[in-house]
Formats: structure tokens, C-alpha cells, sequence
């Protein structure tokens, strides 16, 4: 798929941290209920740059902006991206 054909969620997460695991999960269950959706999850432990606006984990970014710090509620995630999708016709 083209860049221009998905919406990219990019989920930041530590190891060590004790509610990334939630986070690995609502992100798991996004990309399986969008097939436009392209989920990168970024262990901050192992990444050799962290954007500025990232700060805590696990922090969520839908198309470069800050969707949430910490976990959103399932619905909401799952809202925000339908509305993306749905705005650039890719649903």
C-alpha cells in the first residue's frame, strides 16, 4: 500500500513500563479492525530518536499528533481513526 492509501498511529512504549502492555493491545485491535491503518510501535528503550512532543509512555501519535498520553479508552481510538479514515475516503 501507498503512503497515501493509510493512516499511520504510532503507539510509544518502554519495556518497563506497566500499563504499555494495555497500550500494545488497543494498538493490536486497531490494526485489525482498520486495514488502512499502519501501526508502528516504538520501544523508547530502543529507539535511536524520540520525537520532542513524546514525554511519557505510552503516548500515541494518529498522523504526527498527539492522539493521547498514556492509554485512550478503546472507542475513542477506534473513533478518532474511523474519522480520519472516513476523511480521506480510505474506508
Amino acid at each position: 500500500m501507498g503512503a497515501s492509501n493509510v493512516v499511520k498511529l504510532q503507539v510509544f512504549v518502554k519495556k518497563d513500563c506497566e500499563v504499555c502492555s494495555r497500550a500494545r493491545k488497543l494498538a493490536q485491535q486497531a490494526d485489525e479492525q482498520f486495514p488502512n491503518l499502519e501501526v508502528d510501535i516504538v520501544d523508547m528503550n530502543e529507539a535511536q530518536f524520540v520525537r520532542e512532543d513524546v514525554f511519557a509512555v505510552p503516548t500515541f501519535i494518529l498522523e504526527g499528533r498527539v492522539l493521547s498520553l498514556g492509554n485512550p479508552q478503546k472507542s475513542e481510538l477506534h473513533d478518532e481513526v474511523a474519522s480520519l479514515l472516513n476523511e480521506r475516503g480510505l474506508v
